[in-house]
């Protein structure tokens, strides 16, 4: 397919018509499993490390959305979703917290994500 990529997870749209790939340098990809034709629909603001991506990307129901784990910098992450249709980003979850795991409610009209609101600076 073209796409060099060093994967870090795969996740299906519940129609299977789509993957989802994150990769470690902080990109998330859509896949068409039938063409093997590929889109890279966003990329984290921080990858600077080799392993600062959070590999942690759900499908909307209809598989119109992708939200998934973003590094934002300074050991945090922001929930992003991604409309697949329109190629909008919208960062869901409060800047300054580590948000990570989001999930959409089976009827697509919710979505939930673990978040750690006590983040204190880690020595280096």
């Amino acid at each position: 397919t073209g796409l060099k990529a060093n994967p870090l997870s795969l996740v299906w749209s519940k129609d299977g018509k789509r993957l989802a790939l994150q990769d470690r340098n902080g990109r998330l990809v859509t896949i068409d499993p039938a063409t093997g034709a590929f889109e890279v629909v966003d990329t984290a603001p921080f990858t600077y490390s080799y392993d600062s991506t959070l590999p942690d990307a759900a499908f909307s129901p209809d598989g119109n959305l992708l939200a998934y784990a973003a590094n934002s910098g300074q050991y945090l992450a922001t929930v992003v979703v991604v409309d697949l249709r329109t190629k909008s980003r919208y960062e869901i979850s409060a800047p300054g917290i580590l948000a990570t795991a989001p999930r959409f409610s089976p009827d697509g009209r919710h979505l939930a994500f673990l978040a750690e609101r006590n983040v204190a600076p880690r020595p280096t």
